[in-house]
């Protein structure tokens, strides 16, 4: 019998490609199990050597693509700013990626961390051209750097309500296209129109907390555009509030008063409406 690390390890264990092959090698019946032929043609010996990752680095890289333009441009200002653990963490991985020891991560070295986690060659093309932010064809270390910021951003409610307030310069409550300019001077305004389109819900060319908050949440603009507008393109208001246990990380749903309200006013002869 054999078991791959638990999902609350420090590590995350063994790659996809890894647990692949070991679950094949291990097979009883000799006639499902892999054969040597196999097993050389496998993607765990063909693809890419084996990188050790942090389990929230991995996440990171795993979700950076998917992430929404406004999030991503945030932790690239606040980067610099992350706790010295998260900092150690990251520069761990880079240094472990830098297989040539000259500071930069090349395509070869990207491909190779990348397929570790699982990634086709598609996505790593992808990712790579997002994370090289100069685009001098490498991903320094801090890009690699700023890559992770996006990648923790949002675990803690409290801190995307102090950068809210940072952007937030006139204290109305919302950002615009004019307070993300002052502190995101690497994007052009074409990039910061995106940015905000794709974050202001409600179309009012400004971003509130709560639109602010579900862009730094949320996995990626997809997902976020869904859950932030209706078919018809109008705003559409959220029926439950995320919120941020700041002990553990988890995040718990919280009803709103007019949910519970809704739940109050079902009448009694239908109790499996009032149940749902």
């Amino acid at each position: 019998r054999y078991c791959f690390p638990k999902e609350k390890s420090k590590y995350s264990g063994p790659s996809k490609h890894a647990r692949d092959f070991i679950r094949n090698c291990l097979k009883m019946d000799p006639m499902q199990r892999m054969s040597a032929e196999e097993a050389l043609t496998h993607p765990f010996i063909t693809s890419a050597e084996e990188v050790l990752l942090h389990k929230s680095v991995r996440e990171s890289l795993a979700t950076f693509h998917s992430q929404s333009k406004l999030k991503k441009a945030v932790a690239r200002m606040i980067a610099k700013h992350m706790t010295d653990r998260d900092r150690s963490v990251v520069r761990s991985a880079f240094h472990e990626a830098d297989k040539n020891g000259d500071g930069k991560l090349d395509a070869g070295e990207i491909s190779t961390l990348l397929k570790s986690i699982g990634k086709t060659d598609e996505e790593i093309a992808r990712i790579q051209e997002e994370m090289d932010t100069d685009h001098d064809g490498g991903v320094t270390r801090d890009e690699f750097e700023q890559m992770h910021a996006t990648g923790i951003l949002g675990k803690n409610k409290k801190d995307v309500q102090e950068v809210f307030k940072l952007f937030d310069k006139n204290g109305d409550g919302s950002v615009d296209a004019s307070e993300i300019a002052q502190w995101c001077d690497f994007m052009t305004a074409d990039k910061i129109a995106e940015a905000v389109t794709e974050a202001d819900g409600d179309g009012n060319g400004k971003i509130s907390f709560e639109e602010w908050e579900r862009a730094m949440m949320v996995s990626g603009p997809a997902e976020f555009i869904r859950n932030n507008k209706t078919e018809g393109g109008d705003a559409k208001q959220p029926e439950n509030k995320l919120t941020q246990d700041e002990n553990n990380g988890e995040k718990k749903q919280v009803a709103t008063e007019k949910s519970l309200e809704a739940t109050e006013n079902q009448p009694e002869s239908k109790p499996e409406a009032a149940a749902s």
